[in-house]
């Protein structure tokens, strides 16, 4: 894009506060464009391995709708049509168009947004407006944030894993892309299967219009590569796509000013509880997890067999501590050795922290 455009600089960035955000654009994929002169309908990504990036990564902006809708409260616009109604020239599915044509349809008066080179001789002029339509659309909303998802590709079939760019001419949005990926790390690897699941440990600066034509931050999340057979199993998985989309929580913690931390609970010390007398127990943590929190007590060792019981509670309410409630309520003294696992709603679990419980008499 540098090449295609070296007077384009980046736009300078809205300076809006991070807790006052309220509109994001997420922009899924490319779909298809015409070829000129010929106007010949074409996918803008290949498909190597069979998997088509630009049917598949809309799914992906659905799941990640929702995640900000439902966790952050933002309103969520959408690059591309959802529409399965045909487009009137292609004869292909809306939801397979490129957003050039969705925007041309919500503004035919906005050339300025779908149409930047409407005399340019190259083939693939619409392939250059539809990679500046979607941030000029971000432009034209005023959206606090864009992310873009993409999936990623490689000569090499051995290249794999998850990715984050921001431009490179604009440092400030690193820490947004860190954020990102250092939540879908979390997230991702606490699934079953993907424990091992490549993801870059740091976000990488790049030159893509997508993230340097938007006057916000914008960032483009590589989910994974469809010229990978590992990563095109994984990216037909419900179970990734809703991990990796929750993982974008990332966004979240960045805008209220947290930092992306692993789980992890806080050591608890033994304790003596009086037989007959509970004690309540308030735990700590770091990290960030989603409520509800399920706290899990398992058995290390029981000084009597068959008196102590493993068990679990829920805490719905983040304002409120992890207070757990100790009791003894045999007749005698003994020890209990637990083990215990903090584990959020999606499903990152902290490593096992064990305590004992010493059952006194008063």
């Amino acid at each position: 894009m540098e090449e295609h455009f070296p007077d384009d600089h980046p736009q300078p960035v809205l300076a809006t506060p991070r807790s006052a955000h309220s509109k994001a654009l997420v922009s899924s994929s490319h779909g298809y464009i015409a070829l000129h002169p010929g106007r010949e309908w074409e996918f803008q990504r290949p498909s190597p391995l069979g998997l088509q990036e630009d049917v598949l990564s809309p799914m992906y902006g659905d799941a990640l709708e929702d995640m900000l809708e439902q966790r952050s409260g933002l309103v969520v616009y959408r690059a591309r049509s959802r529409s399965a109604e045909p487009h009137p020239e292609a004869a292909h599915p809306w939801e397979h168009m490129s957003a050039r044509y969705h925007l041309k349809a919500l503004f035919p008066d906005r050339a300025d947004i779908w149409n930047e080179f409407p005399n340019s001789p190259d083939s693939d002029r619409e392939v250059k407006e539809d990679i500046r339509a979607r941030p000029n659309y971000a432009n034209h909303l005023a959206v606090d944030v864009m992310l873009s998802l993409h999936t990623n590709g490689s000569d090499s079939a051995s290249t794999r894993g998850t990715e984050v760019y921001y431009h490179q001419a604009k440092p400030q949005d690193k820490a947004l892309a860190d954020s990102i990926l250092c939540s879908m790390r979390e997230v991702i690897r606490a699934q079953p299967g993907y424990q091992d699941f490549p993801l870059r440990e740091s976000s990488n600066a790049g030159a893509h219009g997508e993230n340097r034509i938007g006057k916000m931050p914008s960032v483009i999340v590589e989910t994974a590569y469809h010229s990978n057979p590992d990563d095109v199993a994984a990216l037909q998985d419900p179970v990734f796509r809703s991990a990796s989309m929750k993982g974008v929580k990332g966004y979240r913690l960045w805008a209220t000013g947290k930092t992306c931390e692993p789980l992890a609970l806080h050591p608890i010390p033994d304790i003596d509880v009086p037989i007959q007398a509970p004690r309540d127990v308030e735990l700590g943590y770091a990290g960030n997890p989603q409520y509800p929190l399920s706290v899990e007590l398992s058995l290390a060792s029981c000084s009597e067999a068959g008196a102590c019981t493993p068990w679990a509670t829920t805490f719905d309410d983040p304002a409120k501590p992890l207070s757990i409630n100790l009791a003894c309520n045999g007749p005698s003294p003994g020890v209990a050795r637990w083990s215990v696992v903090l584990r959020d709603a999606d499903g990152v679990a902290t490593t096992p922290v064990e305590f004992s419980q010493a059952c006194v008499r008063a």
